[in-house]
């Protein structure tokens, strides 16, 4: 049986979508308004129909990419998405038909979402936070994500919920949910370093232990890095290769960037001008170490740390990438914790304590 028009899925949360196109010439004004809202209600009830069948029954699918990968529908918070394609929809249409925690959206929407936020994470996000809300007219959800993006840029923190403490050496940042400038608008270069970085984990395939599974995971653990701060994020790496780069070849520099609180994840970037496997040795026994301290203080069933270490090189590409993560709880035997430990602690003093 047919599973749904299109499935999107991001960790634990996912949309179910289905797509209703009118064809043909457009007819009257309210003949129009009934086509969108009848529609709109029969993809709903089918994206909720996608959702019972792969929570009745997890089934293998296949992405875009041509990657088949279990998806089990009773571990994911489902929202069903309807999306109409329409040439000219009339104006000040509320849909009726579409239901709680559900979205309809005009075609021309969904792509401003994509366009505008550059992140799958970013858009489900969007998709669950506006769905419990009160419907806008059919055509202008772009209108509500402004202003949404002005309340978020206004907001302030909740003194009755303090922030977690930082890290030793860490920093706090912030910024809005939603961008109010389309992602990548102001340093592209430096944008699109991350969705480089998830191009090579995606199409990576020199471990064959490595499942999609684990794939998928590490792409979330990535793409859920605000997209506010993944320009400041990518021009911090490219000055990072740069700055290995010009270390003389008898000497190797390895430098860090760790990011903590990534819904259940933790990322660590890094460049060096280390040779290929002792870049690989290095990203593995950080994660390692990482992921262990992890464990020390927290529970681990779901949590998962991925770590990229960009290695500078010369030519059309400016870097080879070295990627390790670890899900789920882990064992250090004595000897390797304490190497890892030794090492790690005179490499980057106090970090490994």
């Amino acid at each position: 049986r047919e599973i749904g028009d299109a499935i999107v899925v991001c960790g634990n949360r996912g949309l179910s979508v289905q797509v209703k196109s009118r064809a043909g010439d457009v007819a009257s004004e309210d003949r129009e308004r009934r086509w969108i809202n009848g529609k709109a209600g029969d993809a709903i009830r089918q994206a909720r129909g996608t959702v019972r069948n792969l929570t009745n029954q997890p089934a293998v699918m296949r992405s875009l990419r041509g990657n088949e990968m279990l998806i089990d529908g009773r571990v994911i918070k489902w929202t069903p998405v309807a999306i109409i394609d329409h040439p000219s929809p009339p104006n000040d249409l509320l849909l009726d038909e579409v239901g709680p925690d559900a979205l309809a959206l005009s075609r021309r929407d969904w792509e401003f979402l994509y366009e505008q936020l550059r992140s799958t994470s970013a858009v489900i996000e969007y998709v669950e936070r506006v769905a419990g809300y009160e419907p806008v007219p059919f055509d202008t959800e772009h209108l509500r994500y402004y202003e949404l993006a002005q309340e978020d840029l206004e907001a302030t923190l909740n003194p009755k919920s303090p922030p977690k403490p930082v890290p030793p050496g860490g920093q706090r940042l912030s910024a809005p949910a939603l961008p109010l400038v389309p992602a990548g608008q102001t340093d592209l270069e430096a944008h699109f370093v991350l969705r480089q970085i998830m191009e090579d984990l995606a199409t990576s395939r020199d471990n064959p232990e490595i499942t999609e599974e684990q794939r998928h995971l590490g792409l979330v653990a990535l793409d859920s890095v605000p997209v506010a701060q993944r320009e400041e994020l990518g021009r911090h790496l490219l000055d990072l290769l740069a700055g290995v780069a010009a270390v003389p070849p008898a000497g190797v520099m390895t430098r860090f960037r760790r990011i903590v609180e990534l819904d259940g994840a933790e990322v660590i970037l890094g460049a060096t001008n280390a040779d290929a496997n002792l870049a690989a040795e290095l990203i593995r026994s950080r994660v390692m170490l990482a992921h262990f301290r992890t464990g020390e203080t927290r529970e681990l069933s779901s949590h998962v740390t991925i770590g990229v270490l960009l290695t500078h090189r010369r030519g059309q590409r400016p870097w080879d990438s070295n990627m390790a993560w670890v899900s789920g709880p882990i064992e250090l035997k004595a000897p390797e914790l304490d190497r890892l430990r030794a090492f790690w602690s005179k490499a980057q003093p106090g970090w490994a304590d």
